[in-house]
């Protein structure tokens, strides 16, 4: 697990063991696992340096994309709970906030050129 994974995880159990330590504790977990998965499938650590701020938006752009639309497969199959329509709204929300950051970073970059 890279530093970046045990940053989150230290903020979990942190800020959340005490409230929610179950779920705290699957989080923490899964977080390890899917570091080592990951680590093991690409060779290389959250901590890779090889990526441009812009580069790690598009990753994160794509990854927000997927929830919305596993979100709205939820709320198809499973209409009767609220809370995956709230979830998408959410998911939605995050994505037009990464663009915006996105974009005045682009331009911010560009400025400076």
């Amino acid at each position: 697990m890279s530093k970046i994974e045990d940053a989150i995880c230290m903020h979990l159990n942190s800020n959340f063991r005490d409230d929610f330590p179950e779920l705290t504790s699957y989080i923490v977990t899964h977080l390890q696992n899917r570091a080592a998965v990951g680590l093991a499938k690409y060779g290389i650590s959250m901590e890779r340096q090889d990526l441009s701020p812009i580069q790690w938006c598009v990753h994160l752009e794509q990854e927000i994309m997927d929830s919305i639309v596993y979100s709205e497969k939820l709320k198809m199959i499973a209409p009767d709970i609220e809370h995956f329509k709230t979830m998408q709204s959410i998911f939605i929300e995050q994505l037009f906030l990464l663009l915006k950051i996105k974009n005045e970073y682009i331009s911010r970059e560009h400025r400076g050129s």
